[in-house]
Order: C-alpha cells, then structure tokens, then sequence
C-alpha cells in the first residue's frame, strides 16, 4: 500500500457525493466513507490552494460529519508547517460510521509532506468532484 492519504470516488447522486478516504503510513491505517455535498470538493481545493504561505500558514477542512447523530464518517485534514523553514505536515483524523450508537473505529496520524505533494493531489482532487470518477493520493514524505 502507498504511504498516502488516498480519497476515491464511491458514489454519487442529485445532493451528495460519497468519497472512500483511506490511510496509511506504513505501520497503521484506517478508513471510512463519507458523504459530502456534490462541490464541497472544490472548497476543499480552493482552501488548500498555495499551502504554506509563510511558517505560520495553517488550514484545516473536514469531510462528512463527525458524531453518532450523522450517517457515514468523517475526515478531518489539519495542514501546518514544522519548522520555520515551512516543512509541511498534516494531522488526519478519521472516524467511521457508527454501528448501534458507538465508534466503530477512529485514527489520527500526523505525517510530513512536501509542497509538490500537495501540488499533485489537489488537482486529482478536483477532478474527483468535476467528473465523479477517480481518486486522490497525498502521499506522505518517506
């Protein structure tokens, strides 16, 4: 499997649009489905467009609906620089979708990324919002 944080194409119709996001940096994993609305993708893409501006540039976007009241998962994807140098970084946090009321599972992973990373998924991300079709790979610094 890729070190990657990989979002694909599951599904969609006339309101949403459902995305596989899966996880994994080499020793642990995870993933969900989560629902969102059918151009939530493109605020995704424009929210993240020119990560890092400067050391202190930080952005967070959530896919889906975190909590037992909502259907499907949710994503939540925190980008921040490490350094003064602006070395990239993400916190991904997943949380599935819940079975008779509890978690039936959650993940947070923090890894280092490069711009040209970024760079190379928004588009991919993009296209899974204009064509429904397709997936998306942030892959993760080795």
């Amino acid at each position: 499997m890729e070190k990657a944080l990989i979002l694909s194409y599951a599904y969609h119709d006339v309101d949403i649009l459902e995305l596989k996001v899966s996880v994994w940096n080499g020793s642990f994993g995870g993933g969900t489905k989560v629902y969102v609305g059918r151009t939530d993708l493109g605020d995704v893409v424009e929210t993240l467009k020119g990560f890092p501006v400067n050391p202190r540039d930080e952005r967070e976007v959530t896919l889906g609906m975190f909590g037992e009241k909502f259907a499907g998962g949710a994503a939540r994807l925190r980008f921040y620089c490490k350094d003064g140098a602006g070395h990239g970084m993400v916190e991904i946090q997943i949380e599935d979708d819940h079975a008779g009321g509890t978690i039936t599972q959650s993940v947070r992973m923090i890894a280092s990324i490069e711009a040209a990373s970024i760079d190379s998924f928004l588009p991919e991300l993009d296209l899974i919002g204009k064509q429904f079709s397709g997936s998306a790979a942030l892959h993760f610094e080795k």
